[in-house]
């Protein structure tokens, strides 16, 4: 598994009840430019207290920049709880967060106690 923890994109909680929670993630990525090369697979996991809750996955095509985005909603119960995001490409170099200033890379954590 190559994939990188996005700086930033963590967050640590305490609940003090049955909670739901919605995680919005944001994060631009850029194909570097390759002659001949074709597609890269990109994606990247939301990770709650070190176990994968989603993944979101998608190509990008050579010399390309899109925004990847995903939204995922779950429970957890009473104590403390750390969500992570990392990120993980496969084909010609990705560069992760950094692909355009206008859409910086974001998190968005809301708890809805039960």
């Amino acid at each position: 598994d190559g994939s990188v923890d996005m700086p930033g994109l963590s967050y640590t909680f305490t609940a003090t009840t049955t909670t739901k929670v919605l995680v919005q993630v944001n994060i631009p990525a850029n194909a570097t430019s390759c002659a001949f090369c074709g597609n890269s697979l990109i994606g990247f996991d939301m990770i709650l207290n070190g176990g994968l809750v989603a993944r979101f996955l998608m190509d990008l095509s050579n010399g390309m920049r899109n925004l990847m985005h995903g939204a995922q909603v779950f429970t957890v119960g009473a104590g403390v709880h750390t969500i992570k995001v990392s990120v993980d490409g496969t084909g010609p170099n990705v560069i992760f967060g950094r692909a355009n200033t206008l859409f910086p890379s974001n998190m968005i954590v809301q708890l809805f106690p039960q």
